[in-house]
């Protein structure tokens, strides 16, 4: 009985740290376009103007 409840919560904690670590990567992607996006349009602006 113990050794299920440390297998589930181990499991539990496992996918907890995978759902936070892909939150925080498609965060990170999400900044990195928005980013890009500021960039091109400054260049295109720069291009155009």
């Amino acid at each position: 009985m113990n050794f299920f409840k440390t297998l589930v919560s181990s499991f539990t904690h496992s996918s907890v740290c995978l759902f936070v670590s892909t939150v925080f990567r498609l965060e990170y992607i999400a900044i990195q376009a928005a980013c890009l996006a500021m960039v091109l349009d400054v260049c295109l602006r720069s291009i155009v103007f």
